[in-house]
């Protein structure tokens, strides 16, 4: 009874159909945190992870978007987006576009990582190539137990965003963009540093955008006006927008944030770390890192401008 009727109340509170959902228009700089809270090594051997723990990188982004289209660039601010550009294809929160793009993609430093070629190049050169293969999946893509079980992190088991057949507006994001970074002193400030210079990072990043409450503008009075659903992560509340209206708002004024998970296997080449291989496998030694995402608009669309060459679809 209490499912149906939070389903009943979800929906009534986003009764925008599926069919008539629109692509939130994204266009400004935002805040981001990723939030490093789970940490592995292999059972059995002498893990590289080390340093302080858990740590936050902080970074600024901007998104240039066409109001109604999918596809945005994405620039960290301070970095050269004309020369990357990372460019993404927003789609909606499915149970099949996440099992799709969630499935393990073959990759060395290419993709999204958002750096210039000179960077790779000179990691490569050093390092030496570690393309994530179907066998480093196999063999090495998750932490593994005493009896060399692979073991699948908690943070990303218990992300779980809300989809359309739980009776709710369409959400949009970047659903398990997968690629590898170097942390090195290159990228910019506060990476390379002691404990992970010259590691290698893979990343499996989502970002879900959601109507945030504490962005409209009755918070915090209309704090109790959201929802949360049964086998979706507590961060995902749904704002109840008929609860909204009783404090003169609408969903329509509350701004997004961004909710997500990132993270994988990082490996400490020996060229580049001075770590040993691990005992256990014979292979790179490999710490296991995981991270929660949050982030937040802090200027909007009309306050940023796109950059000269930079090209939206």
């Amino acid at each position: 009874r209490t499912w149906v009727f939070l389903l009943a109340l979800v929906s009534r509170a986003c009764a925008q159909s599926t069919a008539n959902a629109s692509v939130p228009f994204l266009m400004g700089r935002w805040q981001l945190y990723r939030r490093y809270v789970e940490m592995s090594g292999n059972q059995g051997s002498t893990s590289p992870c080390s340093g302080p723990f858990p740590y936050t990188y902080s970074d600024l982004y901007e998104i240039y978007q066409k109001p109604g289209s999918k596809n945005i660039v994405l620039c960290r601010v301070g970095d050269d987006c004309l020369s990357w550009p990372v460019n993404i294809e927003l789609q909606q929160v499915k149970k099949n576009v996440i099992t799709t793009n969630c499935a393990f993609k073959q990759r060395g430093l290419n993709g999204n990582s958002g750096l210039s070629d000179s960077i790779k190049f000179k990691y490569t050169a050093a390092a030496g190539d570690f393309t994530f293969t179907a066998d480093f999946y196999k063999k090495y893509y998750y932490p593994m137990d005493k009896n060399l079980v692979q073991v699948k992190p908690n943070t990303w088991n218990r992300f779980s965003p809300p989809t359309p057949d739980m009776g709710i507006s369409p959400l949009f994001g970047r659903i398990c963009d997968q690629y590898n970074w170097p942390d090195v002193s290159d990228i910019g400030t506060g990476y390379g540093a002691s404990f992970y210079s010259g590691a290698l990072r893979g990343d499996n990043v989502t970002w879900v955008f959601i109507r945030d409450i504490t962005q409209c503008p009755c918070y915090p009075l209309c704090s109790s006006c959201t929802v949360s659903l049964p086998l979706v992560s507590p961060d995902f509340s749904v704002i109840d927008n008929s609860c909204l209206k009783t404090y003169g708002s609408d969903e329509t004024q509350c701004d997004y944030k961004i909710v997500g998970v990132g993270g994988g296997p990082m490996l400490f080449p020996t060229a580049t770390t001075g770590v040993a291989v691990d005992e256990t496998t014979g292979y790179t030694a490999i710490c296991y890192v995981y991270n929660s995402v949050s982030g937040t608009r802090v200027l909007s669309a009309d306050q940023v401008q796109v950059p000269s060459g930079i090209m939206l679809s």
